[in-house]
């Protein structure tokens, strides 16, 4: 563990961005495999969908090749995912075809998105309309099932029932809609409160919803319950997948929201992308 905590002290190229203290408990937990070869630390983090998100920390991206026998081991176990976060896509030019010949693939691109009044919070002072109804710890196993058939987990970050409960639902950050027959979930947005900052994501709408104006309605309906919780927040962030073109028209429009220049990009190791998610990552 000391030689960890001293690599992780140096400076060195990496994609991850966890606190300290957080990738040693992650460690000491079992959660995270930490592995140093050579010069290099590789850490393999277990996600609770059965799949591994890759961290490096190497002095010279060229030393990424010394994970490719760690790669073929975690793979072999299940997907394996590396996320490179940057402002304008700076290094991404560097780091993309040395993870390419590694043999991972670019899975999908993910922007952030920021209200457009010179980047301050939009003015939630609505009065007009219906709030959105807040998750109870009830409605979480119904969330966590849909979340979990409707969005990619490769590239949206899809909480387990306990963190929907802890980190959403006692927040009041976790709105929805029912249907007033069957009273089913045909509405979700979700939001994490991080310091003075509000990260919005996992839109889902369902298909039979989408029509309309359900989409601006319960939107709107979000605007209103954020507005009753008083939140002490100063930025409020969406990322959205940037193939996702109808969900980004409808931010840009009619929100009036804009990219603020950072980005995710998602590879995975020896997968191509199959299929499309729908919603905000």
């Amino acid at each position: 563990m000391e030689e960890i905590k001293k690599m992780l002290n140096q400076n060195r190229l990496s994609n991850c961005f966890s606190f300290r203290d957080e990738i040693f408990e992650n460690i000491k937990t079992g959660k995270m495999g930490a592995h140093i070869v050579e010069n290099a630390l590789f850490l393999f983090q277990k996600e609770h969908l059965g799949f591994y998100k890759f961290y490096y920390f190497v002095q010279d991206l060229e030393n990424l090749f010394l994970a490719k026998d760690l790669l073929e081991k975690y793979h072999a176990q299940g997907d394996v995912v590396l996320e490179f976060t940057s402002k304008r896509r700076y290094g991404l030019e560097e780091l993309q075809p040395i993870v390419e010949n590694l043999g991972f693939f670019l899975y999908e691109s993910i922007e952030r998105y920021i209200p457009s009044k010179d980047d301050k919070i939009p003015d939630l002072s609505v009065k007009e309309g219906k709030a959105n109804l807040y998750a109870t710890e009830e409605d979480a196993e119904e969330i966590f099932e849909i979340l979990k058939n409707e969005f990619d987990c490769l590239m949206v970050t899809i909480p387990s029932v306990e963190e929907l409960k802890t980190k959403f639902i006692a927040n009041k950050t976790l709105f929805i809609e029912k249907d007033p027959i069957t009273n089913e979930i045909v509405y979700i947005q979700m939001y994490l409160l991080r310091g003075k900052t509000l990260d919005g994501f996992c839109n889902w709408l369902r298909k039979d919803y989408r029509t309309g104006t359900n989409w601006i309605d319960f939107s709107a309906g979000t605007s209103i319950a954020l507005a009753n919780l008083h939140l002490n927040y100063n930025r409020l962030f969406g990322w959205f997948a940037r193939s996702n073109k109808k969900v980004i028209k409808l931010y840009t429009k009619i929100f009036k929201h804009k990219p603020d220049g950072v980005s995710c990009d998602i590879f995975t190791y020896k997968k191509k992308r199959t299929r499309e998610s729908f919603g905000m990552s």
